[in-house]
């Protein structure tokens, strides 16, 4: 089967796909959600900090990381654990409020790819179930509401299982595919996934 594909074959990928497919995995973001901005991180601009938010919220997420993998060897982290750091000794209500409306900026500025939205739809006719598998600092729950913001509670409901990689410390390079197979209990080769990144979407997959 093609390893890429442009938008407007996305819709149709179950058609070329091998038989027997059980599963169609999906990416999340700049996959099935894309934002409305130059560059994902641009997103923060909006945080309202003196000097702008943007290098702040990344320096926050930068040393998040570096301070989870060395205390709990953790590759992976919440979005909470940005803001305990960023915010300085915060009680958790401001963490809370923070972490809210970052969301909510998120989710002014995200919109649902129409390609991948025909996909689902498809996937369901077809009777296949349907996953999301994500490499964000996001919780299931968090993710969820995400995408239920930006493409409907219509299709969230078309999402079977959520997979995000804040949930298990490792994200699909690491080994977030294999805690997948093990939760669904279904063979690699019933999957069908699609996502934007080669090393983490293609190649992890694949292995």
């Amino acid at each position: 089967m093609q390893t890429t594909a442009r938008a407007y074959e996305i819709e149709t990928l179950l058609d070329r796909a091998p038989d027997g497919i059980e599963l169609l995995s999906l990416d999340c973001f700049d996959t099935l959600i894309w934002r409305n901005t130059h560059a994902p991180t641009d997103v923060f601009a909006e945080l309202g900090l003196p000097g702008g938010g943007i290098e702040p919220r990344m320096w926050a997420e930068t040393n998040a990381r570096r301070s989870a993998l060395a205390k709990r060897g953790a590759k992976e982290i919440a979005l909470e654990e940005v803001y305990q750091g960023m915010l300085h000794g915060a009680d958790d209500a401001a963490v809370e409020s923070a972490v809210a409306r970052e969301l909510d900026l998120e989710a002014r500025h995200a919109f649902a790819f129409a390609p991948c939205v025909a996909l689902i739809r498809e996937a369901k006719r077809r009777g296949l179930g349907v996953a999301i598998v994500s490499d964000m600092y996001l919780s299931e729950a968090q993710l969820r509401a995400h995408i239920a913001a930006a493409a409907g509670a219509d299709l969230l409901a078309m999402i079977d299982h959520v997979f995000v990689s804040a949930a298990y410390g490792e994200g699909k390079r690491d080994g977030l595919f294999a805690h997948m197979l093990d939760a669904l209990g279904i063979a690699a080769d019933k999957i069908l996934h699609v996502g934007d990144n080669r090393a983490a979407d293609f190649v992890a997959a694949a292995e």
